[in-house]
């Protein structure tokens, strides 16, 4: 297995190639996958049969023939989908859970090879946004059984002398967000790394305690972080917002171009296919469903996933890395509202927040046309308006729509810390 200094030196020079080396690159790691697979999976001993070619190579122009794997073909058979010979070389071999954000968890089997490729793709991305490895940062991480608060390793490429310096502050999920809070201030740090619904409510505790943390940045994992966090980060802790695409099965999928348009995919690591409901690709500018094939992942294959995800195809970025490219993230499938003529009612903006007076909220679906917006409140400094909310909500959704406004002290985040600002509570 490649070691993650190779793998850094490899990935800073492959941004700059050009497609015809990158897709040698990615054929070169995903052939024995596959090949892998075949030999050593039962769900797959038949499934790839469209690209192998009798001695054994692979007839790549036949690609688009492997049907998708969705989320119920891995909850439905994990024991066929484990690797019988798992590859050594791969390393540590975990299972982990999704939080289910899409509607449907699943339970995959993850290598040591995934996790190493997904910190290197981070360490690239930390070099897009210029963070300072030296500096400390408080992570919330899985519980590990330490107390909160120890000061762990480098966070960055713990080889080179400038990550030495840099500690990484562990606390968990569940750690109490005043403890939180104090670590940040007596460590100085200058990052915290976290989910957005975490991030949103540190902010609400620091600024009604009147804490006065600054931070360089906050990395935001496992949501999409809303302008309103993003804002949120900006005001309280003075910190930019650095986002990832990521997940538990595929590990780091995407980062924002350091030109700041659009996405770039960690294509060294996976192959991302953006495909329409004909399972085509789509031209850049439109939307289709994200298909993964991550390398790493030998021990669980996942060859075809669909997640769950939706992506905008881009174009050639203006920035000049040739690394697949989209323009955003438009969502899970799973989070969709929908007009009655099937059209996608996008997320309610700033100006209705502040007609309504809410800071954090949520916006359920619990009737055929009937929504319910749960918020904490927020002094704005103006005053609440809410005829200017019902009209900024009918514009965005529908005249048949009914919602209900519902205040109240607090909104929970799940055991991930994960929290979705729209929630579907009723299907038909």
């Amino acid at each position: 297995m490649i070691s993650a200094q190779e793998f850094l030196a490899t990935v800073t020079e492959s941004q700059w190639w050009d497609e015809a080396k990158l897709q040698a690159w990615q054929r070169r790691l995903l052939a024995p996958l596959l090949t892998h697979a075949r030999a050593t999976v039962p769900f797959y001993a038949l499934r790839l049969n469209p690209v192998m070619r009798p001695d054994g190579s692979i007839n790549w122009e036949r690609w688009r023939e492997l049907p998708i794997l969705t989320r119920d073909d891995v909850s439905r058979n994990f024991k066929s989908m484990l690797s019988r010979r798992p590859v050594p070389d791969h390393g540590r071999l975990t299972d982990v859970s999704s939080s289910g954000s899409t509607g449907h968890p699943v339970t995959v089997r993850t290598t040591g090879f995934l996790n190493m490729m997904a910190a290197v793709c981070n360490w690239r991305a930390q070099q897009w946004a210029g963070l300072d490895w030296s500096k400390d940062m408080v992570a919330v991480m899985a519980e590990q059984n330490r107390q909160p608060g120890t000061v762990l390793g480098p966070w960055g490429p713990p080889w080179l002398a400038q990550a030495k310096k840099g500690r990484m502050i562990y606390t968990t999920y569940d750690t109490d967000n005043h403890l939180r809070l104090d670590l940040m201030a007596d460590r100085r740090a200058a990052y915290l790394a976290a989910t957005p619904g975490g991030f949103s409510v540190l902010a609400d505790m620091a600024r009604a305690e009147d804490r006065r943390i600054r931070l360089e940045a906050v990395l935001s994992r496992g949501n999409k972080a809303t302008p309103f966090i993003q804002q949120e980060m900006a005001e309280v802790f003075g910190a930019r917002t650095i986002e990832q695409y990521s997940s538990k099965e595929c590990g780091t999928i995407a980062h924002p171009c350091a030109a700041g348009d659009g996405w770039h995919v960690n294509a060294e690591a996976m192959l991302v296919e953006i495909l329409d409901d004909n399972n085509e690709p789509v031209a850049p500018g439109e939307e289709g469903r994200a298909i993964i094939t991550p390398f790493g992942m030998s021990a669980f294959p996942l060859i075809r996933y669909d997640q769950g995800d939706r992506l905008v195809q881009g174009g050639p970025c203006r920035c000049g890395r040739i690394l697949p490219h989209f323009h955003e993230i438009a969502g899970r499938v799973r989070d969709d509202f929908l007009r009655p003529n099937g059209e996608v009612i996008p997320d309610l903006s700033m100006e209705a927040r502040v007609a309504l007076g809410a800071g954090r909220w949520q916006v359920a679906k619990v009737g055929e046309h009937s929504y319910e917006v749960r918020y904490v409140p927020r002094d704005w400094g103006t005053a609440r308006d809410p005829a200017r909310f019902m009209a900024l909500f009918r514009q965005a959704f529908y005249d048949e729509a009914v919602v209900r406004c519902v205040e109240v002290t607090d909104l929970a985040l799940n055991a991930n810390a994960k929290f979705k600002e729209r929630t579907l509570e009723w299907h038909p």
